[in-house]
């Protein structure tokens, strides 16, 4: 999806590869949440996900990785001093 809103009704209205979802997607899904976002059939879901860990990688294991010596906490509102890669 590109990283800004499209009109879809002026300027470019077509996108190469363009990944977004179709008014009749949107609406699926809206319906779906205003209906309180009902748990489907349990007997026609899909396996369950593997929680990853350190020692399995999805793309490969990183070159490097960094730890912290104390959490990082975020306050809830006003401007962070905190950075992220």
């Amino acid at each position: 999806m590109p990283p800004w809103h499209i009109d879809r009704n002026v300027g470019i209205t077509k996108f190469k590869d363009d990944p977004s979802l179709t008014d009749s997607q949107v609406k699926t899904i809206a319906k779906w949440v205003d209906d309180g976002a009902p748990m489907g059939n349990p007997a026609t879901a899909g396996p369950a996900q593997v929680t990853r860990t350190n020692q399995n990688w999805f793309i490969g294991k990183p070159d490097i990785i960094v730890k912290m010596d104390k959490p990082n906490l975020l306050r809830r509102t006003g401007p962070t001093t905190s950075w992220t890669c």
